[in-house]
């Protein structure tokens, strides 16, 4: 295995011929996404992506975005953020187009990270498109009790672990409903 020197003033790819693992929140933070959902997320980057690697047995492509950036991302199907105190990754030899870990998208000569904001967008417009519209859900309705697929929030009120708890009417009586106990905020 290869390391950098301590002179090695930027982030560049192992020098080669081998691969060398590097851990995740040192020069960048790694992006791991699901193979199946790559296509998805180059439509909407319409080439603007970063650098990307392909790992072909482990069906996943990784992309770069700067140490913490994607900290504040909310938890996305298919995707895992690699940051500081994470694995380490394969990264193939600089130039390497070939094999089963290799560059997809070669860094450029400003490194290999991806604007964090414009992949969020990208995997959020990607997740979306692979799962597909939502079908409506069947509630009971908190005024009637009938079953409706139109159910509107009426209120939430605070869990002690997991999210909140919300209270679902249908649309003739969501307008009649008060308040219930412990509830924190009314949606009307």
């Amino acid at each position: 295995m290869q390391t950098h020197s301590g002179a090695t003033p930027a982030w560049a790819p192992p020098p080669g011929p081998t691969i060398e693992y590097q851990r995740a929140g040192v020069w960048w933070d790694a992006v791991r996404v699901s193979a199946a959902l790559a296509p998805a997320v180059f439509d909407v980057l319409d080439g603007r992506s970063g650098a990307v690697i392909e790992d072909a047995p482990g069906c996943l492509l990784t992309w770069f975005v700067q140490p913490g950036a994607a900290a504040g991302w909310p938890r996305l199907d298919g995707v895992a953020v690699l940051s500081r105190g994470g694995l380490s990754i394969g990264v193939p030899p600089a130039g390497q187009r070939w094999g089963e870990l290799r560059w997809l998208v070669l860094p450029g000569s400003e490194g290999p990270w991806m604007d964090a904001a414009v992949l969020e967008q990208a995997l959020t417009v990607g997740v979306a498109q692979r799962v597909g519209p939502r079908r409506p859900v069947t509630v009971l309705c908190t005024g009637c009790g009938r079953p409706t697929g139109e159910a509107v929030l009426v209120a939430t009120a605070p869990a002690a672990f997991g999210p909140d708890h919300g209270a679902w009417a249908c649309p003739a009586c969501a307008p009649h409903l008060p308040d219930g106990p412990g509830v924190t905020g009314v949606v009307r």
